[in-house]
């Protein structure tokens, strides 16, 4: 019987501290949020999110991206033991790929467009990224192709707006 002596006040006080006890106050989501796709994201959560790919390129390398203007996209690819490349590219200038490199071992994101030389009509591909995973490629892919609509589209809405 002197068991049951503390049982209902033990009780009352277990159902009232549950909720800090279990962790979640009431209202608390119980689950996250899911994970913006490329198309929700603004400009600034797509470059944030090119860099994080970019931060884990395969053999020490790490790109950098930003935006100069609303089409024009600046790259920086930095290696250890290499000179720290940086180019420009403009958004509407191509049209992004995904290819393999069996020399690097790396998936790439290239912007394949026209070659800006007067004496010849070739095509070049300029590399803009690099990833180990074809996850953190196709993901690149797809933010890079969204940074490109939006600015298509801008410059649809502002035909008086510079070109790139």
């Amino acid at each position: 019987m002197t068991a049951r002596r503390g049982g209902p006040a033990l009780a009352l006080l277990a159902l009232v501290l549950s909720p800090w006890l279990s962790g979640c106050h009431p209202g608390y989501p119980t689950q996250d949020a899911p994970p913006l796709t490329p198309q929700q994201m603004s400009s600034a959560q797509r470059i944030a999110s090119l860099q994080a790919v970019g931060s884990q390129g395969p053999q020490q390398t790490r790109w950098r991206f930003a935006l100069a203007d609303r089409c024009t996209l600046e790259v920086r690819r930095a290696h250890p033991r290499q000179p720290e490349q940086a180019f420009r590219i403009a958004l509407t200038s191509g049209q992004f790929d995904m290819d393999f490199d069996p020399v690097q071992q790396a998936f790439e994101v290239g912007l394949v467009g026209p070659d800006r030389s007067p004496e010849t009509e070739a095509v070049r591909r300029t590399v803009l990224l690099q990833a180990a995973a074809w996850t953190d490629a196709s993901y690149a892919f797809k933010i890079l192709r969204h940074l490109q609509l939006d600015c298509r589209q801008a410059a649809a809405d502002d035909p008086g707006a510079r070109r790139a």
